[in-house]
Order: C-alpha cells, then structure tokens, then sequence
C-alpha cells in the first residue's frame, strides 16, 4: 500500500489534465493585509498565483467561478471569522486546501485551526518577513499536492468502478478464509440469478446455487486457492427456474507484505451459450457420422434435413437434386418447408428452373443469405411464406434452402454450421455416387461371372463330349486297323489320341480355374504341413521317376481353403519336378510376416529369365510344350492365392534354380519356430 493506495501493474493515465501552477485566493478583511499576503505568496513560490480579496462572498465567488487551488483565510476575516469560513468551505468544497493565518501564534489558536479541519496554520506579525512566506508557501505546496493526489486516487478508483459495472463478468474478491466479502460488482445478480446482498452478508452463500455434482469441486478450488495456487474451473449453476448454467472462473490469490494469501479475487464468466454451442457441434458430428450409412440421395437428404431442424435450429429446410438438364427437381423438404411453401407433399413443389433467382445462387456455387425471400424478383415459389434464409449449392448434386418462416438474423454460429453440414452433405453424395457406380460395374461383373460359369458348363459337357467322341473313335481305328498302319500313319494316329487328350486336360483345367472363386470353400484353420505332406504323396510315382528330393521346413497353420492351398503346393512342387533337371530337390518353407505367413517352394533347377518372372503367371502362357502340361498351373495358383488376398511371385537367375514364393492369412496362434 502506498499513501492509502493498493499497488498496481495496471497503468491509468490522470483524467484530469491540470496545470502545474497553484491558483490561490487570500481572503483578509484588510485590504492591504491581503494584498501583501498576496504579493508575498506570488513572490515567494515559484508557481503559485494569488489573488486578494476582502469579503467572504467574493472569495466563494471565486472558488465556484474557478479553479482554486487553495484558501489563505485570516483567522479574523470579519463576520464570520477564519474557523466560520472553513466551516463553510468543507460544507460547500470538500476537502480544498485551507491554511488559517494569523498574528496570534498562540497553541490555542494552532489547535482551534487543526480542531476544525484546516489544513494548514501559519503564523505572522502583520509584517511578515520572508522566512515567513516561505512557511506558508510550503504548506500550500503540500497540501495541494496532497488534494490533488488524492483526488486523481479517488477519480481513478471511481473509473475502476465504473467499470465493474459495466462488464459483464462477475468480478468479486473475498478474504482468504472467504469470511468476508471485498469486492462484488452488480454482474453477480444477472450471472447468478442471486442478489448481491446474499453474498455481501454471506460469502459463502453462492455455493448454494452451484449444481450439487459440482459443488464438491468447486469447494476444493476454494481451497487450492486460500492455499496460495490460481484456480480455473468451470461449473454448472441452477436458477430459481431450474435453468442451467454454466460458469467459468480464473482465480487468483493476494498476498500481503509477508507473503501470506489476504485475498482471493477473480472473476466469473458465464458460458452457458458457448457450452451450447459445443453440445450443437457435438451433436452435429454425432449425426453427420449417420451419412457414410445413407446408400442414396434421399437418404443422405433426409439425415441433413434432421440436421438443419434438430441441431442447426432452421425449420425450414427442402433440397432441389439437380437433373443434368439445366433443372433442380425437389427431392425431400422438412414440414416447416411444407408449411411455409403452401404444399402437402415434397412432389408437389415445383422445379427450378433456369430462370428463377435460386437457380442463379446454384449455378454461381457460392452459399448465398437471403433477408427476405418475397424479396426476390422471380423466387420459384412466390406464393412462399418464407422470411430469411440461405441458398446451398451442394456441389454440382444439387441446392440446399435453409432459413425460418419469418424474419430472423442468421448468426456466424449457424452461417458456419450450415457449411460443415453442406461439405458433409457433398461428401456422402459424392461416396453415394462412387458406390453407385461400383454397384453398376458389381452388376455388370457378375453378369460376366455368369458367362463364364455357361462357358465352364458348356467346356465341362458340350466340349467335352465330342472330344470323348474323337478319342474313342481314334483308338478303335487303332485297335481295328492299327496293323493296316504304316509307320507314318501310326505317327499320325498317336498325334490324334496326344491332341484330343491334352485338349481334354485343358478344358478341365479351364474349368477348375474359372471355379476358384465360384466353387471354393470358406477358409478355415487349416495346418499347411499335413497339407504338403497329402501332395508329396500324391506325387510319388512323379518323384521317384524323376529320382527326385522334396522336403520341408516347419510349415504352419493358415487360414485358407483346405483344398486350394493343396493345389497351389501340387502345382509348384510338380513344377519343380519337371523343370528341376535330373534329380531335383525341391524344398519347402515359411516364416510369419504379420498377420500372413510367407511360404517358399524352392528347386535347383536351371532358372528362369528375368523378362519371364511375370509373364508365367498369365494363363496359358507357361511352357506347354511339356507332356501334360495344361499351362494354366502357375495362373491356378496365383488365382488362389489372390483369393485369400495374398500375393505370389518368384525369384530366380539363370543357371541358379528359382524359388517361387507366397502369402497366405496366418491364424491368430500361429508361430514359427526356428
């Protein structure tokens, strides 16, 4: 504290701009007493201006006319006397500065003067010499510093209140044992909904309006706070009218000289709009999360109109699709829309055509706010009782109308929800066109699938039979007449049966590949190792013709079609086998990458060209040049695995054998070990 005055980092300037100088006016019943006085002052001081005067009322003219600084009074200044005049000047002028003169230097008269208020005695013989002056200068000098000092304080302390007042923020501070109430400003009774004198007599009393989940909370506060920490914290309060509110609070303590807490202040904010607010955008993402489930436009539309009336807050909200053909058809309105239209149904509405003024907006792509839709000079709907409302180009899919029934603003708040809705909204139509189109080509895939599934039957029956017819006709001319033969037309007979059955083989495996993803069976937990071990036995009598090798590592369980995962192994190992040179080893392996299992199937035979790797996997591009082979073996497998979302490929150089790998999904215990 300082001269009465609580210490501040906050910067005021003076209101009052006054100059430096000192007006003084001498009032003595004597002229020439006065005059001197006068003189003396102005002579003495270096700023002071004095002027004299012989009568009570023309001193007071003085003192009301200007701005006086000080009153040099004599202790006899006629009727009334000194003590009388400063009687009147506190009654009438407050606390200006007022210094008795006197040639009576008595202690009764000095005590008299102090006894009635005067701010100054001094006292002089009629002739009063400079040292005498210089005394009464200097008293008027710090006087009216004083006055002056303490009427900045006091104006700058009003202004601080005044603006307590105007705020609309409760500002209030408490003893640090929250006894007693320092600060409150008139904002407490609207935020709270309780009066002031409540608090003033109990300060403790506004934990009575705080909801009563919260009120332990806000107890804890007050004491992290009388300990000496800030606080902020929000909270809901109740009203005589059950309404709820929110407040938020930043509070700080204040120390004294010593360095313990004395007060706690700080200031009460209500948010109760901004938590609304909150909960409205809260809202709108938990249902804007509805749309990635809407498979049409309608759908999508009728979740947005939900949106617009329940969360947005606009009754009045219809949609306009637009065709392609320069024209918005309706597509779905809210009843408000219904009702301020003057229709029962959303058909019933008319198109937007080319001429009307929203089809402008739509055309333009920019959201537009209309004040007042009789406004317009040619609206779609003329008959329309509608107020103000906002035009939403939705992209190119169409015009979105938002508004009220009457006259209303549209705040920031709802112009900003309006466009999260409208991007949210151009998001799921266009995902609804997206899917609209994949459904198309869903369609036309399966229209293929069905093609092919005639032509496997028509390969499986129809093709089959006269090849079945040729061979069996061939062999019973080489049964019947083979003896007729010469060497070259037994040449010519054993083409035909070699022809007729590879033709057979590959119609068989057209159809085992068309049925990969038609016929397989659901994937199971399947163990990879028993699977490898049925195929190698299967392929025994090919092993031991080739005076081959095959093995494997720890292969583990998978989740896949049992059967297909058994014709992806024949088909590599027999690959391996064939391609392998003279007495091939062929081994088996695998390794968890994730959540699939990486297999390899390995042989030492020659290799493969780099420019092959990919080209091989195509059907009939293998080599089918070898006896019995259909060259779909490597496309069935790669079929498969894609199938089960794995992928296949091989490695090889020339000379150095060729390791063919692949994935397939791992089961959830599956591990390999070392």
């Amino acid at each position: 504290m300082s001269n009465g005055r609580p210490s501040s980092s906050t910067y005021v300037r003076p209101l009052d701009e006054r100059e430096s100088g000192v007006s003084v006016v001498c009032l003595h019943p004597d002229e020439a007493t006065g005059e001197r006085l006068a003189d003396g002052i102005e002579a003495t001081g270096d700023t002071a201006n004095a002027t004299a005067v012989t009568t009570v009322s023309s001193a007071f003219e003085r003192l009301d006319a200007e701005d006086v600084g000080c009153l040099v009074c004599g202790l006899t200044a006629g009727e009334p006397d000194g003590i009388a005049v400063l009687e009147r000047l506190r009654a009438e002028h407050g606390d200006l500065p007022f210094v008795l003169v006197t040639g009576d230097g008595s202690e009764r008269v000095a005590a008299d003067a102090v006894n009635a208020g005067a701010d100054g005695y001094v006292a002089y013989d009629g002739e009063p010499g400079s040292e005498a002056f210089r005394t009464l200068v200097d008293r008027i000098d710090v006087v009216v510093d004083e006055y002056r000092s303490h009427q900045r304080y006091e104006e700058t302390t009003e202004l601080l209140f005044r603006l307590t007042e105007y705020t609309t923020d409760t500002l209030w501070m408490f003893t640090a044992d929250w006894s007693e109430t320092v600060i409150v400003n008139s904002a407490y009774d609207d935020v709270w909904d309780r009066t002031k004198a409540d608090l003033i007599e109990d300060p403790t009393n506004f934990l009575e309006g705080i909801h009563p989940e919260d009120r332990e909370m806000v107890r804890e506060k007050m004491g992290v706070l009388s300990e000496g920490d800030p606080a902020d914290l929000e909270y809901r309060t109740l009203t005589d009218d059950d309404e709820t509110r929110w407040l938020s609070v930043h509070a700080e303590p204040v120390f004294d000289e010593d360095g313990a807490v004395a007060y706690v202040a700080g200031f009460t904010r209500d948010i109760s709009e901004l938590k609304r607010r909150e909960t409205r955008l809260k809202n709108l993402a938990e249902t804007t999360r509805k749309l990635p489930h809407a498979r049409s436009e309608r759908a999508v539309v009728e979740i947005v109109v939900e949106i617009v009336d329940s969360i947005v807050g606009c009754p009045v909200s219809a949609y306009w699709s637009y065709d392609g053909a320069e024209r918005l058809e309706p597509l779905y309105a809210s009843d408000g829309a219904l009702d301020a239209f003057g229709v029962e149904t959303t058909e019933a509405l008319p198109d937007i055509e080319p001429a009307h003024d929203e089809m402008g907006c739509f055309e333009a792509g920019e959201l537009s706010v209309v004040a007042d839709y009789g406004d317009l000079a040619n609206p779609s709907v003329p008959r329309a009782d509608l107020g103000t409302l906002m035009l939403v180009p939705v992209d190119d899919h169409g015009l979105l109308i938002v508004g009220q029934p009457g006259p209303a603003e549209i705040d920031e708040f709802e112009h900003t929800m309006v466009e999260m809705v409208e991007q949210a909204m151009v998001d799921a139509l266009d995902r609804v066109e997206r899917e609209a189109e994949l459904e198309r080509q869903r369609t036309e895939l399966e229209r293929s699938n069905e093609s092919l599934q005639q032509f496997a039957y028509v390969a499986s029956h129809d093709l089959q039979e006269p090849l079945r017819m040729v061979s069996s006709y061939v062999s019973l001319l080489e049964e019947e007449y083979g003896d007729s033969f010469d060497e070259e037309g037994e040449l010519y007979m054993e083409y035909a049966v070699d022809g007729a059955t590879r033709m057979q083989a590959m119609i068989d495996a057209l159809l085992q590949y068309s049925r990969v993803t038609t016929k397989g069976d659901e994937p199971t937990e399947t163990d990879a190792g028993a699977v490898f071990e049925e195929t190698v036995r299967s392929l025994e009598l090919l092993i031991d013709e080739r005076d081959a090798t095959v093995d494997s590592g720890e292969l583990p369980a998978v989740t896949v079609d049992r059967n297909q995962l058994g014709q992806v192994f024949q088909n590599l190992v027999e690959n391996a086998l064939h391609y392998g040179g003279e007495e091939p080893t062929v081994t088996a392996g695998a390794e968890r990458e994730d959540d699939r299992v990486h297999f390899t199937v390995a042989d030492d035979g020659p290799g493969i060209e780099a420019d092959q790797h990919d080209r091989i996997f195509e059907i009939f591009k293998q080599n089918a040049s070898r006896s019995g082979s259909t060259g779909i073996g490597l496309a069935m497998c790669k079929r498969i695995v894609n199938r089960h979302g794995g992928e296949i490929w091989v490695e090889s150089e020339p000379g150095d054998g060729a390791t063919f790998h692949f994935t397939m999904p791992a089961t959830a215990e599956t591990e390999i070990h070392a």
